[in-house]
């Protein structure tokens, strides 16, 4: 079974959307190949699997990197705080922006992993099996293993930067949608 919702408003909308553009629009083809495997394509075998290593990541490390890219938004009402929005499909973010269209809004899509925050007052950035700290003042940023900070480590979930005494001033409405 699908985990895509059957047909929806937003569908409908960017489905009216898409037909609002001009035929010869509608009928572009993006190539949304990747240049590296077209380059790949044409070379031996054994030159196209030495040229992958080279490359950095294996099979295995691009999988698991695909399997934890999310699609998301970032949703800017008209006098609003921006909210972000992450979703799994690409057929979800085209409803979520779907159900956005005609309202007073901007949007800015991207495609990639949420890298989270710890909370304060020692920040870190965390990069999958390591992290990396936002540096005091006069200080550079240090690569740490996320072993290291595992016994202390808080995630800043509205990622807020600011004072301590300002963090959690404003609640954000759950809505249901899968991260």
């Amino acid at each position: 079974m699908s985990s895509e919702p059957t047909t929806t408003a937003g569908e409908q909308a960017f489905a009216a959307w898409l037909d609002e553009l001009p035929a010869e629009v509608r009928s572009l083809h993006l190539d949304t190949s990747d240049p590296f495997d077209a380059w790949l394509g044409g070379l031996s075998e054994e030159a196209a699997a030495l040229a992958e290593g080279q490359a950095g990541g294996g099979a295995a490390e691009e999988e698991g990197d695909r399997a934890a890219a999310r699609y998301g938004v970032v949703i800017v009402h008209s006098g609003e705080f921006p909210v972000v929005k992450l979703v799994k499909t690409p057929g979800r973010l085209a409803q979520l922006l779907g159900d956005l269209a005609g309202q007073d809004v901007c949007v800015a899509c991207f495609r990639g992993r949420f890298l989270p925050v710890t909370a304060g007052p020692r920040r870190f950035v965390l990069l999958g099996d390591q992290a990396v700290s936002l540096p005091l003042p006069g200080e550079e940023p240090q690569v740490v293993t996320l072993d290291a900070l595992l016994d202390d480590l808080t995630i800043q979930e509205d990622g807020f930067l600011g004072p301590e005494e300002l963090a959690n001033t404003r609640e954000i409405p759950a809505d249901g949608d899968d991260a």
